[in-house]
């Protein structure tokens, strides 16, 4: 993905690593965005709708898991799996 040739970091910048990846949460005013950096075969889970771009390397499988549980209690039933390598963004979904 393209970055922005801007060097300044935002207030609330936060970075940091995981097994499979690194990230980095951007605050601006209310709006925030994570930004994952997979490694090959890195995973990370998100809820569908919040995805803003990712990288062409980035592979996207939804799913669907139902719970008696989940459906009484408005628990999510779907989600998205991303699988490195390359870069995701999301953001908080906005339904």
């Amino acid at each position: 993905m393209a970055s922005s040739s801007s060097s300044a970091k935002s207030v609330g910048d936060v970075t940091g690593q995981f097994d499979g990846g690194q990230y980095k949460i951007s605050y601006r005013d209310t709006n925030a965005i994570l930004a994952v950096t997979l490694s090959n075969d890195g995973i990370i889970h998100g809820q569908p709708g919040a995805m803003l771009a990712m990288d062409p390397g980035v592979t996207m499988k939804g799913e669907f898991k139902f719970s008696f549980k989940k459906l009484f209690t408005g628990g999510e039933m779907t989600y998205t799996t991303f699988t490195g390598p390359g870069e995701v963004m999301l953001a908080p979904a906005i339904w």
